[in-house]
């Protein structure tokens, strides 16, 4: 049976790539005792270049994956701060770096707060607290804040605004709009929503 041109350039790359000869006939059609045969007529190498620019390419998708898991992880950790204490430190950073850091994005901390609500099941509330004198005469009041357990509702809506924050982040594609027009529109009317939960977790 006769190969096309294509059909033996493809696998010489895959051979010189160091792809094991099952896998090459399976990509090429050609049977591993042809390339076998083929290869050690034309003396194929392990080409260096392909093999180098593979390697790169994986090693960075994995140092990606990496620095992914790390940015969730600061984000949640931002998302546990106040709104003081965030403030105070996104421009910290911000001197630092010369240039805001995407780690105080309003869309990724609300997202974050939203799932920390969720896997814990609570949400923090500020209340007033009556304060007494030592006769326990009322002399005052402070505010505290507390963990309360979330009702159906709220997490209902949270479940809800993690979609549309989602979406807006373009983690979750499920819903992509068909132009740029309908993006844009989609992502301010979201980002709306998304501080004002912000405000309300605050």
């Amino acid at each position: 049976m006769a190969y096309s041109p294509e059909q033996w350039e493809r696998a010489k790359i895959l051979f010189e790539l160091e792809t094991p000869l099952s896998e090459i006939e399976e990509k090429t059609g050609i049977s591993k005792s042809q390339i076998s045969k083929k290869s050690n007529k034309e003396k194929w190498g392990k080409e260096t270049k392909r093999k180098q620019i593979k390697s790169d390419i994986v090693g960075f998708e994995k140092k990606k994956e990496t620095l992914e898991k790390e940015k969730e992880t600061l984000i949640n950790d931002v998302a546990s701060l106040s709104k003081f204490e965030i403030t105070i430190l996104s421009d910290i950073v911000e001197n630092e770096l010369g240039k805001k850091s995407l780690l105080f994005s309003t869309s990724m901390l609300a997202l974050a707060r939203c799932n920390q609500q969720l896997t814990k099941g609570k949400k923090q509330s500020i209340v007033k607290v009556k304060t007494y004198s030592s006769e326990g005469r009322p002399d005052g009041e402070t505010v505290e804040v507390v963990d309360i357990d979330l009702s159906p509702t709220d997490i209902k809506e949270s479940a809800e605004t993690v979609d549309k924050i989602s979406l807006t982040l373009g983690i979750n594609q499920r819903h992509a709009p068909k132009t740029d027009i309908a993006l844009t529109n989609a992502q301010q009317n979201n980002e709306q929503t998304i501080i004002q939960i912000v405000r309300d977790v605050q």
